[in-house]
């Protein structure tokens, strides 16, 4: 049958050559073949007029040459196609209080000299280029309704400002240096952004630069410098990574105070599931600054956006005395996909060439579930016209000086540290009526007061609250509380660079900081393009069998909110652990290896804490820990006879067990007297003695017992 289809083809190729001619067998895998299609594609567009159809010259036709016998045609002139016309959208009640509407409110009560000023001017050209980017303003109006669910308790009828617009404007004004009433050091006149999220967020694809949270810092730098405010962006996010570990270690990866912060729920969390994003957002409330959370996600995910609702203003007849979490949540389907059914060249300018990348073809990340240029721009575009939009109240507030804000002067606002006394509703998404303090009869797991706090003992049916938590990781980019800083022993070959090979030479004598084969690949890959400019890492310390155990000391420390350290009583050496500290959770790099044979945390490792086996130890399940389904994160119970200790004496007990540079034992001498309790992890399964299957250790996260009064 085979050679009759050979014979069949050869002979088709030799009666119709014209039908075979272009068609190319030699792309060996898929890269290959999409680099074929890319180049086809190229000279497709090569050949296509490139103007807008309105600019369009046709040439006149050439005199045909004819010959004898021959009768002319009558020459057909070229018509130009009609240009269809842009859907006119129905403007909904939310745009009375977008960038447009709100300048046309206070038009009203501005009169032509003060609407003239620098600021205004600068708005006015946002907005315009805005609506030329999208399609003009009823278009670009439209598509930021349909982009963007905001949450206030405004009624239909009502007159005010939206109070999430209020909270976010009233914010920057008290940010501003001269424009507050209330205490000195309110107005720092920095307003900062810090985004978290995973390889959307960075702009995989494209250029760091590139990414959504550096377009909206080019939108607002200008209007936000003419009111006094310096705009500080920071993307800390990370390719690949579930909302946990990382919403612990909000502190370690953003600017201690910031005004916005971001996570993306778009892809990795799949089916709407919210208990993960109600576990982020309350550890959100635990930040200094109480800030506002920006949340990108599928429109289909209505869980999601009713428990956004039910934070900011409540539900139905039982609205919340003030918001918990001012949020803006950007969904772009709805808002893209009726422009991008468009054809292509009549699209407006914001939407063509909608899928092409930033970074050269071919750069790591250019896959279909990542946003190419014009997707972060549009994205970048929508989100600082909400911003603009409250920028609008603060300047007509400051110039009419009416109090159109009315802020309010409590701590939600000024960036005070009132963590400590901050209460949580009950969760909501999750059933926590059974004990979390003990495993008796419990049904929910131990590990849920570290994701959604425990209940106050003052009013346990309505108030809830959240022990101090604290992190270390070795993920990058972080700003503090990197892993080695309380690494006592057990590791090897730290001078080494990253991008080098470590072999058993390395790993018999100790844990090696170090990169998996697959993320090795992928930054020599992004070596080759230089201009990308990513920051993210997902190094670990990885170990084995011969490996060792690798020792930490995990120091008790207290919050900036408890006050003078003379009223709160410290722990001391001999002091039983659980009256310190409550548990401890060990994560692992959250990759996909799908090795034979690869490291099973919760079987192949064992834990000791202040020199005491860890019997109780479990492999994390919730929604919002898991990567692709896999389990990263170990809950450690903290054992009865575990006691506190310093970080000198687990050096003497370690002494001569461990390599490392004069730069790290100078590091460890400088915090000798940190008082904690110690972790040791160890791999115990012998089977586990190639690097390809190691065991790996990247965040070290505990939880404290609250701060107990000196008597």
């Amino acid at each position: 049958l085979f050679m009759v289809c050979c014979v069949v083809f050869v002979g088709l190729k030799r009666l119709f050559p014209s039908s075979f001619e272009g068609t190319s067998m030699t792309a060996t895998n898929d890269d290959d073949a999409y680099a074929d299609d890319v180049t086809k594609l190229d000279e497709f567009q090569q050949n296509q007029d490139p103007e807008p159809v309105q600019q369009e010259q046709f040439e006149q036709p050439k005199e045909a040459i004819i010959m004898e016998g021959e009768t002319t045609a009558p020459t057909i002139a070229p018509t130009l196609e009609e240009i269809p016309p842009l859907p006119v959208w129905d403007l909904g009640p939310n745009t009375q209080n977008d960038a447009y509407g709100i300048m046309e409110r206070l038009l009203l009560e501005i009169d032509d000299g003060n609407h003239n000023t620098e600021f205004w001017t600068v708005a006015k050209e946002l907005r315009k280029e805005f609506a030329s980017r999208y399609g003009g303003e009823n278009a670009a109006r439209a598509m930021l309704e349909r982009a963007l669910s905001t949450f206030s308790n405004q009624k239909e009828g009502d007159k005010d400002y939206p109070s999430d617009l209020v909270q976010t404007a009233c914010r920057m004004k008290n940010k501003i240096k001269g424009t507050t009433t209330q205490e000195e050091g309110v107005g720092t006149g920095v307003w900062k952004m810090a985004f978290g999220g995973y390889s959307v967020t960075v702009g995989r694809g494209n250029k760091f630069s590139q990414s959504f949270p550096f377009v909206m810092e080019q939108i607002l730098t200008r209007p936000m410098k003419i009111l006094g405010l310096e705009l500080h962006v920071r993307n800390a996010a990370v390719g690949g990574i579930p909302s946990f570990p990382y919403g612990w270690c909000l502190k370690n990866f953003w600017d201690p105070d910031p005004d916005v912060v971001s996570w993306d729920y778009a892809m990795n969390e799949a089916g709407g599931v919210p208990e993960g994003l109600e576990a982020y957002l309350r550890h959100v409330t635990t930040l200094n600054s109480h800030p506002q959370l920006i949340v990108k996600d599928t429109h289909m995910a209505e869980r999601r956006k009713e428990l956004l609702q039910r934070y900011a203003i409540g539900e139905g007849d039982t609205p919340l005395n003030g918001s918990i979490v001012n949020t803006l949540l950007i969904h772009t389907d709805p808002a893209v996909d009726p422009l991008l059914d468009i054809k292509e060249k009549f699209r407006p300018f914001g939407f063509q060439q909608w899928r092409e990348w930033g970074a050269p073809l071919g750069a790591p990340g250019q896959s279909l579930h990542h946003p190419a240029v014009k997707e972060h721009e549009m994205i970048g575009w929508t989100l600082s016209m909400y911003f603009l939009a409250a920028l609008e109240l603060v300047a007509a507030d400051i110039v009419l000086k009416k109090n159109i804000l009315k802020c309010p002067t409590t701590t939600a606002t000024r960036g005070v540290d009132d963590s400590a006394s901050r209460t949580l509703p009950p969760p909501m998404t999750v059933d926590m009526t059974s004990t979390i303090t003990t495993a008796t009869n419990a049904t929910v797991p131990l590990w849920s007061s570290l994701l959604y706090g425990r209940p106050s003992t003052s009013n346990p049916n309505k108030e809830w609250t959240l022990r101090p938590i604290h992190c270390r990781t070795s993920f990058e980019p972080i700003i503090s509380g990197d892993l080695k800083s309380i690494l006592v022993s057990g590791t090897s070959g730290d001078e080494i660079d990253l991008m080098l090979p470590k072999g058993r030479y390395f790993y018999d004598k100790g844990w090696v900081m170090d990169l998996s084969d697959k993320e090795k690949l992928a930054k020599r890959k992004l070596e080759r393009y230089p201009e990308l400019r990513f920051v993210d890492s997902k190094k670990a310390y990885y170990g084995m069998y011969e490996s060792g155990p690798l020792t930490f000391l995990l120091p008790y420390e207290k919050s900036s909110s408890e006050g003078d350290a003379a009223a709160i009583v410290a722990p001391k050496v001999g002091d039983d652990a659980r009256l310190w500290f409550s548990s401890i959770v060990v994560c692992e790099v959250n990759e996909e290896r799908g090795n034979f044979g690869e490291c099973q945390a919760e079987t192949d490792m064992s834990y000791k804490v202040s020199g005491v086996n860890a019997t109780k130890a479990t492999m994390m399940d919730s929604a919002g820990t898991l990567y692709l389904g896999k389990k990263l994160c170990m809950y450690v119970d903290i054992p009865d006879r575990a006691k506190i200790t310093s970080r000198s004496d687990v050096l003497k007990q370690k002494e001569g067990e461990y390599e490392s540079t004069s730069k790290n034992k100078k590091n460890m001498e400088e915090n000798d007297d940190a008082i904690g309790i110690s972790l040791e992890v160890q791999v115990i399964n012998k089977h586990v003695y190639d690097k390809k299957n190691a065991c790996s250790v990247s965040h070290i996260v505990w939880e404290q017992m609250p701060p107990t009064p000196s008597s």
